[in-house]
């Protein structure tokens, strides 16, 4: 017999990754995501086109065409590297980094999985598909990813189960996600599929839960040692934000890394993390410490104070609010005592400053119209909130004793809202007629551990002299901590002249208490 030997010839992995690691630099170039990173005519200080001269003789939609018709072979080997993890899982009783998770064969696939849903957020990123003429191919797109969807029976799909489908799709490929920068590059990609839902509810829940559950992992570098560096901080952060974003309360999150992981942390080895969030350790703990500032004043910036026609049962809830939002605060501050390096200093000078001017803008017509209907609820709120400052007085006077020019920087504006905050205080104690429930205390200057500062002992025994060893105590219930005060007085001309020492910069700094 006269036959030919047909030979299937089939890719191996070392191959496949360098086709892939080719195709990947090539969409991330030629489908840009956004428009601000757009090549432009000003210089940089490296040609990034080096090595696209012939791709960039093609418009994006072109390559978008090709890549689609390519989406068939991408998704089969996305599930075949998606199925050697799942049957190692599946030696190892479920383990996810078990024996045989760190083999060379085994980093070769998870890069290869990386590479794929680069490959797949480089298209569905493309900004190309915001314009209307590129709406068909977008379909095409999803009508392949909906394909891959067992019992999916229909013939005919809407534009928003085509999504639906993908979204799950794509979704299941994160049981197996072996790497911390995969699992980054598979919540980039359900975001970039949830902006294109008209109503994203259920999908922005599953983004949040997914980013939270990757947060809740301890992951294992490729050296066999957990994830750590600069790299690794940098993607824990992208998770951050895009779990802050996508949950439904962020209030409530930030409430319970505080409360619950970030304790776990402070009873931990110095090499390990909480228990309930692994990635928060004690070398990523300054991006969580900064992304839940930046979270918490993204959030009160949104809580307007209405209009004063709003029933009085709205602004009753918007106060709880803001009564949350000024416990988290008070404990992100006072944080700053156990972790008192300097990014975090300058995190918590910057978004301190930030917070008391929202508070402000925001927060005290609120309490002006509800001090009468929600008395103690707003003393509360206030008495938190002064500790708050107390605190960020002591940072104020750290930056200055430890000369830190770029923390130095942000003393005078955060200085000049805390006076601020007492004087608004004061005005609406004025406008209730409750004058005699405001004081003034002069506090003294102490580091971030509660010590005085040195330079401020001689000062105060003269002081002390002077006044004949006199303290003022039962002024009323105060908010603040006698152990702090040098002297007290009554709120009255004293004030002036305290706010003016202040703003000069004397020696004798002032701090300020208020009572109900």
């Amino acid at each position: 017999m006269h036959t030919k030997e047909v030979e299937v010839m089939k890719l191996h992995p070392p191959q496949l990754e360098f086709l892939l690691e080719d195709l990947t630099l090539k969409l991330e170039h030629a489908l840009i995501a956004s428009a601000s990173k757009r090549r432009t005519f000003l210089k940089t200080k490296s040609n990034k086109g080096a090595g696209f001269s012939h791709l960039d003789q093609h418009t994006p939609r072109q390559v978008a065409k090709k890549i689609v018709k390519l989406l068939p072979s991408l998704c089969d080997h996305m599930e075949a590297t998606s199925g050697f993890f799942q049957a190692l899982i599946e030696q190892n009783d479920g383990l996810m980094d078990g024996p045989g998770s760190n083999t060379p064969e085994s980093q070769i696939m998870g890069r290869c999985l990386e590479l794929l849903l680069r490959c797949m957020c480089s298209l569905f990123a493309w900004n190309g598909f915001v314009s209307h003429a590129n709406k068909e191919l977008l379909e095409e797109a999803l009508g392949v990813l909906n394909a891959r969807m067992k019992g999916t029976s229909q013939t005919q799909f809407t534009f928003k189960q085509l999504i639906s489908n993908s979204f799950q799709y794509l979704e299941k490929f994160s049981e197996t996600i072996p790497r911390l920068s995969t699992a980054v590059i598979l919540v980039r990609l359900l975001v970039s599929l949830s902006d294109k839902y008209d109503d994203p509810t259920d999908a922005t829940r599953t983004i949040a839960n997914l980013a939270q559950g990757f947060l809740q992992r301890e992951w294992i570098g490729s050296d066999g040692q957990k994830e750590k560096g600069a790299k690794s901080n940098e993607m824990i952060q992208t998770l951050i934000k895009i779990f802050f974003l996508h949950t439904t309360d962020v209030l409530k999150c930030i409430q319970d890394i505080c409360s619950i992981a970030v304790p776990e942390l402070l009873d931990a080895d110095k090499y390990e993390g909480s228990t309930t969030y692994p990635t928060l350790t004690k070398s990523a703990f300054g991006t969580y410490y900064r992304m839940m500032l930046d979270e918490l004043v993204r959030c009160v910036r949104q809580m307007t104070p209405g209009k004063s026609s709003d029933p009085i049962q709205q602004s009753t809830q918007l106060l709880v609010r803001w009564n949350m939002a000024v416990r988290v605060f008070h404990t992100l501050v006072t944080l700053i005592k156990a972790f008192d390096v300097r990014s975090n200093l300058n995190a918590a000078l910057k978004f301190g400053r930030m917070f008391i001017e929202l508070f402000l803008r925001n927060g005290m017509p609120l309490l002006d119209k509800v001090l009468r209907t929600n008395k103690d609820d707003v003393m509360g709120l206030l008495k938190n909130l002064q500790q708050s400052t107390r605190t960020m007085h002591h940072v104020c006077s750290h930056s200055k004793v430890a000369k830190d020019v770029s923390l130095i920087n942000h003393v005078p504006l955060l200085k000049k809202a805390l006076e601020g905050f007492v004087f608004r205080v004061k005005a609406m104690l004025t406008l209730h007629n409750c004058q005699e429930a405001f004081w003034m205390g002069n506090l003294k200057n102490r580091d971030l551990h509660g010590e005085e500062i040195l330079s401020q002992v001689s000062n105060a025994e003269s002081e002390a002299e002077s006044d004949g060893g006199e303290e003022s105590e039962d002024n009323g219930p105060e908010l603040s901590d006698d152990s702090d005060e040098e002297q007290s007085t009554t709120a009255g001309d004293d004030e002036t002249d305290a706010g003016r020492e202040d703003a000069e910069g004397s020696g004798s700094e002032e701090s300020y208490s208020e009572s109900f």
